[in-house]
């Protein structure tokens, strides 16, 4: 018998559900702490850096006969192969029947191993219903490889075709819909799913646009776009790859108001390499002028902060963090400096984990075999629990009480934060990943100095 992890999630994740599906197997049950000794097998999809320490948590209380694990963050399989049989390394589609039946591939690591190939499948729209949602994958990886992310490192940049994408959209029986993907208005059939969702009354929910794509034109299907802007100013934007000019960001507002729309969300990044009080103060700035714009009045925009994390496989991947900056207070300030005396309605959404939360994250991303000691450390000593009622199916998360002290003595076997957290030099235990074709250049991109 089969079962799933949702880790964290009161419902299977999507990637999860896509290798179950392609590989022509049965919808598995919800295994937990307490039901794991009954299933043969038990599969786990580990997106987020949050779902490792959950993994380690369940694994600890749950001691499964054979824990399969795949997801987004086997770009590092080293840690996972600790806790697990076997790591599906990228996409999973069709995989999960052959490994089961007893098939070796170059995309699965197993504990010791000295490589693994990362795995870009083929790709196809397959719809998926959670809630009252259907749920279709668009586009896969993305064109503008910014230097913070991941995804356009790893995945190569691919589109569902038109056809099954509109075969899902005619079948669906929902009256919501998700067409996502890292970038849905790269698809060039995109405007042509929205205009066959919204013939069948159906609301397409989804809502990632580019700046320059919108201003062409090809995101006003949105009722409320989400801009990823990253940087707070033009030169920490151009450091990424994003050439997003503050007078874009006036124009994306004004043609918004324009056409009739009420609300968009701006997605900004604390600590990218570089940054500096200027920064702050150049997007407060641009922030006063857009309450300016005729209209703004009856204009609401949601600003949405994280912090930034050294992913893998990007030009970024060695760069330090400032866990000595508590962000969230940095963000307080901004929030004062927004609000006063402008005409448009700002919504500041708290998003921003603490320090130790980023301490947390990058041990996830960065450690390698070390990460079940670490994370058995930590626990022991209180610095980390996980909250919700994981037996009765809803949702759980992770929440850290240790301060930075703490967490630094914690580690010291290891290094201390500074190992995990500050510049970043010599072998990755992610070098074992092979990245057919993509190999990352440090000097792409500069840190905005």
């Amino acid at each position: 018998m089969i079962g799933y992890l949702p880790l964290g999630r009161d419902e299977i994740e999507y990637g999860l559900n896509l290798c179950i599906q392609t590989s022509g197997m049965e919808r598995p049950l919800r295994a937990t702490k307490k039901t794991a000794k009954h299933f043969d097998t038990i599969l786990a999809s580990v997106f987020w850096w949050e779902q490792l320490w959950m993994l380690h948590n369940w694994i600890g209380d749950a001691r499964p006969r054979r824990l399969l694990v795949g997801g987004f963050n086997s770009f590092n399989p080293v840690p996972l192969a600790e806790m697990a049989e076997a790591v599906f390394v990228g996409d999973g589609e069709g995989m999960l029947a052959r490994f089961i039946a007893g098939d070796e591939m170059p995309w699965v690591y197993r504990k010791g191993a000295a490589s693994v190939r990362w795995r870009d499948a083929e790709m196809h729209a397959v719809p998926n219903v959670t809630g009252s949602v259907m749920r279709c994958e668009v586009v896969r990886g993305c064109p503008y490889r910014c230097a913070f992310c991941s995804v356009s490192h790893l995945k190569t940049y691919r589109r569902a075709p038109a056809a099954e994408v509109m075969a899902a959209i005619h079948g669906c029986g929902q009256k919501r819909a998700s067409l996502f993907g890292p970038e849905p208005g790269t698809h060039p059939q995109n405007g042509v799913f929205s205009e066959a969702c919204a013939a069948r009354g159906i609301n397409r929910i989804d809502s990632d646009a580019r700046v320059d794509l919108f201003l062409r034109g090809k995101g006003q299907q949105f009722r409320r776009p989400r801009f990823g802007i990253e940087g707070f100013s033009e030169r920490l934007r151009a450091s990424c790859g994003k050439k997003i000019s503050n007078e874009d960001l006036l124009n994306v507002i004004r043609s918004l108001i324009s056409n009739g729309q009420k609300a968009a969300i701006f997605m900004l990044i604390f600590d990218l390499p570089g940054e500096t009080e200027a920064d702050y103060t150049e997007f407060c700035d641009v922030i006063s002028q857009m309450g300016d714009i005729p209209g703004a009045k009856e204009f609401t925009l949601f600003l949405q902060p994280v912090a930034f994390m050294p992913s893998p496989f990007t030009p970024w991947e060695r760069e330090a963090i400032r866990v000595d900056i508590n962000f969230r207070d940095v963000w307080m300030g901004l929030r004062k400096k927004i609000s006063v005396a402008n005409k448009m309605r700002i919504v500041p959404r708290f998003y921003i984990s603490s320090p130790a939360k980023r301490v947390m994250s990058m041990i996830a991303t960065r450690a390698g075999a070390e990460f079940p000691a670490i994370a058995e450390r930590t626990r022991r000593l209180r610095l980390w629990s996980i909250q919700g009622r994981e037996e009765s199916g809803g949702q759980t998360r992770i929440v850290s009480s240790g301060s930075l002290r703490a967490w630094d003595m914690a580690l010291t076997p290891w290094g201390g934060i500074e190992r995990y957290c500050g510049r970043r030099d010599g072998a990755n235990p992610w070098d074992v990943v092979h990245v057919e074709g993509r190999g990352v250049s440090t000097r792409s991109f500069r840190s905005a100095t």
